[in-house]
């Protein structure tokens, strides 16, 4: 376009220059502003580290009885599964052909069973189920700055409720239990130093046995209780706190997980073991974590299961003899 009047022209020109300039000064406090800080940028939450390997091996060995009348065998075993602290890959698979329906399912919470059907179980032979996984586990570290995370003040998520609600072993409506809470927690500024505050309480005033284990308000009535409900106790004075919280059922022992959420309302999980090596946000010994979860639905039975065992079921006056597997072996 041609603009032939004088005036115009000048006008126009006038007109270009602020707006260049209006432009270079906006672009100038655009790139002039600090960069977000490093500490704003950290990723939150636990930090993986390099992971460590194991192999896994679950199974099941049957053998019929003398008479062999036991038919229609289901049988159940809990397998590892993925965590974001795990990884499991099945390396290996041995399943007797006269099994049937052999598949896995995954049931509540997450946990991974591999299901099969025995039509018969013949007299004294063996019928063998034997499954290897290789499992990586990370160790985790806590996060740098305790202060970024706090207690949801905003609906959970669905899949994080089910763990403030009462389970099987884990109930803390007890007036005593409540009130020694509230007082360890008193002088706590921060949710991190509260929680940690009863981790530490529970360290110093409750004996780990080998007794039995019962339930999470025992423990605290008579002071002592076995490494379950230990872990139990802890896991139910977060709830008290409204902190949902879970057990995490590993080789050999077990620990606790809470969650809460940092400055950008994004939710966590952290690790706490309560019995043996003390850490609070923290596992630099990490085992193979065979479920996670202390109230947790299988279709064969009426009740929510603390634990998710092994389960046979059948029919027949001659019940099998059954021996179940759970083994580390060495590392390839």
């Amino acid at each position: 376009m041609i603009i032939r009047n004088p005036m115009k022209q000048k006008y126009l020109y006038t007109l270009l220059t602020c707006c260049l300039g209006f432009w270079l000064c906006l672009d100038s406090v655009i790139y002039a502003q600090p960069p977000e800080s490093s500490a704003n940028l950290e990723p939150r939450g636990v930090k993986f580290e390099t992971p460590l390997r194991y192999r896994w091996h679950v199974g099941a060995q049957i053998m019929g009885g003398p008479t062999g009348r036991s038919k229609e065998l289901f049988v159940s075993i809990p397998v590892p599964t993925d965590w974001p602290e795990q990884r499991v890959v099945l390396v290996e698979q041995k399943v007797d052909p006269q099994f049937q329906k052999a598949d896995f399912r995954v049931i509540d919470q997450g946990v991974t069973q591999f299901v099969a059907v025995l039509p018969t179980a013949n007299r004294n032979q063996t019928y063998e189920i034997s499954l290897i996984y290789e499992v990586e586990v990370s160790p985790m570290s806590g996060p740098s700055d305790e202060s970024h995370y706090k207690i949801s003040k905003k609906a959970l998520p669905k899949q994080v409720r089910p763990y403030l609600a009462d389970s099987p072993e884990i109930n803390w409506k007890n007036r005593k239990l409540t009130n020694e809470v509230k007082e360890i927690v008193s002088s706590k500024e921060t949710d991190w130093e509260k929680l940690r505050a009863v981790f530490d309480w529970i360290r110093t005033n409750v004996e780990q046995t080998n007794d039995e284990p019962t339930n999470a308000v025992d423990c605290f009535l008579n002071r002592k209780g076995s490494p379950e409900d230990v872990t139990a106790l802890f896991i139910a004075c977060c709830r008290h706190l409204k902190v949902p919280a879970r057990m995490v059922w590993v080789e050999g022992t077990v620990w606790a997980e809470f969650y809460l959420v940092d400055d950008r309302d994004q939710g966590h999980w952290f690790p706490a073991n309560v019995v043996g090596l003390a850490e609070f946000g923290s596992i630099s010994e990490p085992r193979v974590i065979q479920q996670k979860g202390d109230s947790i639905r299988v279709p064969e039975k009426e009740q929510p299961q603390y634990f998710v065992s092994e389960f046979v079921a059948g029919k027949g006056s001659d019940p099998p003899r059954i021996k179940f597997i759970q083994e580390l072996l060495p590392v390839k």
